[in-house]
This record gives structure tokens, C-alpha cells and sequence, in this order.
């Protein structure tokens, strides 16, 4: 097993620690998200795998944080970079780019299409 490092804020690794037996299909918030509150919007891909979106507030980062330790996607903070369609964020192999409110998320030579998780009173992220 490779192990990957990558640097996040404090909260979020312990937020993580705390939420690493989730291994439900989210009909609930994680404790990710309450902690991040409005600044945390869950996603789930075509091939079942979940994911939090944690941009900060100007957009010029954003935060990828698996939902369970059974995501095959590391938590990585990524870097906005010019994108000729929607918002584009990039750091070691990772791609994340959003165009209205759908997402890919690129993982080396996969790439994974990702639609926003409803959630009761929340809104979800709009990359215009």
C-alpha cells in the first residue's frame, strides 16, 4: 500500500480521523461537512465513488476530501488554473474542473464524471 501525504488544514485532518468509518451512502451530512458548513458540497460519481468539494471563499482553492477510507481518491487541496470552459483546479495528478453544477474529477489516466448530492436546505456549487 502507497501512502500519499498531502497538506490540509488542521481541522480537516481531524474531522477526517473522526469520519474514516463512514462508510454509508450519505442520506446524512458527514461530519466533514458540518464542520465546513456552507463551504462543504458533497459529490458522487458515475462509478459510485463520494467526494467533498471544500473551496475556500474567493474560489481559488478547493479542497477534494474522500468521503469514506474506501474512496480510491486522496485528499488533496488543489490550485485554480486558466480554464478555457468552467473552473479548473490542479495539484500532483489530481484535476478537478466544474462547469455549472456538474463535475470531473481526474485521477492520473481516469477521469470520473461527479453530479452534486441533494441535500435538504442546501444549495449546491454553481462554477459559472
Amino acid at each position: 500500500m502507497v501512502t500519499q501525504k498531502y497538506w490540509v488544514p488542521f481541522a480537516v485532518t481531524e474531522i477526517l480521523k473522526r469520519d474514516t468509518n463512514t462508510t454509508s451512502t450519505r442520506p446524512q451530512q458527514t461530519d466533514v461537512e458540518r464542520e465546513l458548513g456552507t463551504n462543504a458540497y458533497p459529490y458522487r460519481c458515475d462509478d459510485g465513488t463520494e467526494f467533498t468539494a471544500a473551496p475556500n471563499n474567493s474560489l481559488t482553492t478547493i479542497s477534494i476530501i474522500p468521503a469514506s477510507s474506501m474512496d480510491r481518491i486522496p485528499l488533496v487541496t488543489l490550485k485554480e488554473v486558466p480554464s478555457q470552459s468552467g473552473r479548473r483546479y490542479e495539484a500532483n495528478g489530481v484535476v478537478f474542473v466544474g462547469l455549472k453544477e456538474d463535475v470531473t474529477l481526474t485521477l492520473g489516466k481516469t477521469t470520473k464524471a461527479c453530479v452534486p448530492i441533494i441535500t435538504e436546505g442546501k444549495s449546491v456549487l454553481n462554477f459559472k
